[in-house]
Protein backbone atom coordinates (compact mmCIF):
# COMPACT_ATOMS: atom_id res chain seq x y z
CA UNK A 1 0.00 0.00 0.00
CA UNK A 2 2.67 2.30 0.81
CA UNK A 3 4.64 1.98 -2.75
CA UNK A 4 0.87 2.47 -3.92
CA UNK A 5 0.85 5.72 -2.31
CA UNK A 6 4.22 6.55 -3.76
CA UNK A 7 3.51 5.93 -7.40
CA UNK A 8 0.01 7.77 -7.34
CA UNK A 9 2.07 10.77 -5.60
CA UNK A 10 4.39 10.58 -8.26
CA UNK A 11 2.00 10.33 -11.08
CA UNK A 12 -0.27 13.40 -9.64
CA UNK A 13 2.68 15.66 -9.54
CA UNK A 14 3.85 14.73 -12.88
CA UNK A 15 0.29 15.85 -13.73
CA UNK A 16 0.74 19.17 -11.34
CA UNK A 17 4.06 19.95 -13.62
CA UNK A 18 2.78 19.49 -17.05
CA UNK A 19 -0.63 21.89 -15.61
CA UNK A 20 2.40 24.06 -14.33
CA UNK A 21 4.05 24.38 -17.72
CA UNK A 22 1.29 24.19 -20.38
CA UNK A 23 -0.48 26.86 -18.27
CA UNK A 24 2.57 28.90 -17.69
CA UNK A 25 2.14 31.29 -21.34
CA UNK A 26 -1.28 31.80 -19.77
CA UNK A 27 0.08 32.40 -16.21
CA UNK A 28 2.79 34.83 -17.62
CA UNK A 29 0.36 37.65 -19.00
CA UNK A 30 -0.31 38.99 -15.86
CA UNK A 31 2.42 41.35 -13.72
CA UNK A 32 3.92 39.63 -11.12
CA UNK A 33 2.66 40.68 -7.44
CA UNK A 34 5.60 41.43 -4.88
CA UNK A 35 6.48 37.56 -3.70
CA UNK A 36 7.66 35.87 -0.46
CA UNK A 37 9.46 33.81 -2.68
CA UNK A 38 12.37 37.07 -2.92
CA UNK A 39 13.01 36.62 0.92
CA UNK A 40 13.62 33.03 0.24
CA UNK A 41 16.66 33.44 -1.94
CA UNK A 42 19.73 31.87 0.30
CA UNK A 43 17.89 32.38 3.31
CA UNK A 44 18.23 28.63 4.69
CA UNK A 45 17.13 29.57 8.42
CA UNK A 46 13.48 30.99 6.62
CA UNK A 47 13.39 28.03 4.42
CA UNK A 48 13.76 25.44 7.47
CA UNK A 49 11.28 27.70 9.54
CA UNK A 50 8.63 27.61 6.53
CA UNK A 51 8.96 24.11 5.27
CA UNK A 52 7.44 22.61 8.18
CA UNK A 53 4.54 25.06 8.25
CA UNK A 54 3.67 25.05 4.45
CA UNK A 55 3.42 21.14 4.72
CA UNK A 56 1.08 21.33 7.55
CA UNK A 57 -1.32 24.07 5.36
CA UNK A 58 -0.93 21.77 2.47
CA UNK A 59 -2.98 19.10 4.93
CA UNK A 60 -5.73 21.21 5.52
CA UNK A 61 -6.11 22.32 2.31
CA UNK A 62 -6.26 19.14 0.91
CA UNK A 63 -8.51 17.90 3.64
CA UNK A 64 -10.62 21.13 3.42
CA UNK A 65 -10.81 20.95 -0.43
CA UNK A 66 -10.36 17.67 -1.84
CA UNK A 67 -11.62 15.96 1.12
CA UNK A 68 -14.37 17.66 2.03
CA UNK A 69 -15.34 20.24 -0.98
CA UNK A 70 -15.12 17.74 -3.86
CA UNK A 71 -17.09 15.12 -2.13
CA UNK A 72 -19.91 17.63 -1.14
CA UNK A 73 -20.33 18.86 -4.47
CA UNK A 74 -19.91 15.64 -6.08
CA UNK A 75 -22.84 14.39 -3.75
CA UNK A 76 -24.89 17.55 -4.59
CA UNK A 77 -24.57 16.89 -8.20
CA UNK A 78 -25.53 13.17 -7.55
CA UNK A 79 -22.38 11.20 -7.44
CA UNK A 80 -22.03 10.02 -11.02
CA UNK A 81 -18.88 10.44 -13.15
CA UNK A 82 -20.47 13.79 -14.29
CA UNK A 83 -20.51 15.10 -11.07
CA UNK A 84 -17.23 14.15 -9.90
CA UNK A 85 -16.00 16.09 -13.10
CA UNK A 86 -18.01 19.13 -12.22
CA UNK A 87 -16.60 18.71 -7.84
CA UNK A 88 -12.98 18.62 -9.75
CA UNK A 89 -13.47 21.65 -11.72
CA UNK A 90 -15.49 23.62 -9.17
CA UNK A 91 -12.41 22.80 -6.41
CA UNK A 92 -10.31 23.95 -8.73
CA UNK A 93 -11.27 27.47 -9.54
CA UNK A 94 -12.25 28.15 -5.75
CA UNK A 95 -8.66 26.75 -4.62
CA UNK A 96 -7.44 28.78 -7.35
CA UNK A 97 -9.45 32.10 -6.43
CA UNK A 98 -8.15 31.11 -2.61
CA UNK A 99 -4.48 32.17 -4.13
CA UNK A 100 -5.98 35.77 -5.93
CA UNK A 101 -4.07 37.22 -3.15
CA UNK A 102 -0.42 36.81 -4.70
CA UNK A 103 -2.24 37.76 -8.15
CA UNK A 104 -3.85 36.88 -10.90
CA UNK A 105 -0.82 34.68 -12.37
CA UNK A 106 -0.82 33.21 -8.80
CA UNK A 107 -4.15 32.08 -8.83
CA UNK A 108 -4.54 30.52 -12.56
CA UNK A 109 -1.71 28.80 -11.47
CA UNK A 110 -2.91 27.21 -8.34
CA UNK A 111 -6.00 26.68 -10.19
CA UNK A 112 -4.39 23.97 -12.67
CA UNK A 113 -2.62 22.80 -9.74
CA UNK A 114 -6.37 22.10 -7.96
CA UNK A 115 -7.13 20.93 -11.28
CA UNK A 116 -4.27 18.18 -10.92
CA UNK A 117 -5.12 17.32 -7.40
CA UNK A 118 -8.65 16.77 -8.05
CA UNK A 119 -8.03 14.70 -10.71
CA UNK A 120 -5.54 12.83 -8.68
CA UNK A 121 -7.92 12.30 -5.82
CA UNK A 122 -10.26 10.95 -7.83
CA UNK A 123 -8.36 8.56 -9.67
CA UNK A 124 -6.45 7.42 -6.42
CA UNK A 125 -10.17 6.65 -4.96
CA UNK A 126 -10.58 9.33 -2.89
CA UNK A 127 -7.49 8.54 -0.83
CA UNK A 128 -5.58 11.94 0.38
CA UNK A 129 -2.19 10.66 1.00
CA UNK A 130 -1.26 10.59 -2.52
CA UNK A 131 -2.76 14.19 -3.23
CA UNK A 132 -0.90 15.75 0.35
CA UNK A 133 2.38 13.88 -0.81
CA UNK A 134 2.34 15.23 -4.49
CA UNK A 135 1.19 19.05 -3.37
CA UNK A 136 3.70 18.77 -0.64
CA UNK A 137 6.74 18.12 -2.62
CA UNK A 138 5.58 20.47 -5.53
CA UNK A 139 5.60 23.00 -2.56
CA UNK A 140 9.00 21.87 -1.27
CA UNK A 141 10.28 22.29 -5.01
CA UNK A 142 8.76 25.46 -5.25
CA UNK A 143 10.13 27.04 -1.98
CA UNK A 144 13.42 25.13 -2.50
CA UNK A 145 13.80 26.91 -6.46
CA UNK A 146 12.95 30.43 -4.64
CA UNK A 147 15.86 29.34 -1.96
CA UNK A 148 18.27 28.65 -5.22
CA UNK A 149 17.18 32.09 -7.12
Amino acid sequence: IIARTVILAFSILALRIFFAVAGDPLTELFPKTVSRENLLLNNTALLIGLLPLMWLVVIGEEVLFRGLLMNYLAKLFGNTTKAWIIAIIVSAIIFGLGHLGKGPGTAIGSGLGGLAYGIGYYYSRKNLWPVILAHCAGNTLGFVGAYFG
